[in-house]
């Protein structure tokens, strides 16, 4: 599965063990989400990279370690080329 056929309201799993659900059915680098607050994240909303999502997920229960990841969420060619010109513009800011 690649980031442009996620649905709004797909729950998924992103970088740093946040999760979160899909608010928007943009195409592009850039996703709206819906953080769930949880394992000490607080509840917000805005906008990820594509690449800081990792994989789709069936519910989020009780305990994190019973996770039912669905399925990894790749990233196109194009966008891994993007978003790999991006973080070096964003890490030559210190």
């Amino acid at each position: 599965m690649t980031h442009n056929d996620l649905k709004k309201g797909t729950k998924v799993l992103l970088s740093g063990g946040r999760m979160g659900t899909i608010c928007d059915n943009r195409k592009g680098i850039r996703r709206c989400v819906k953080i769930e607050e949880r394992d000490g994240w607080f509840g917000d909303m805005g906008d990820v990279y594509v690449d800081e999502v990792l994989a789709t997920v069936d519910d989020f229960p009780d305990d994190p370690c019973k996770l039912h990841i669905k399925e990894q969420v790749d990233l196109s060619p194009a966008h891994k080329k993007q978003m790999a010109k991006i973080r070096r513009q964003l890490s030559s800011l210190g």
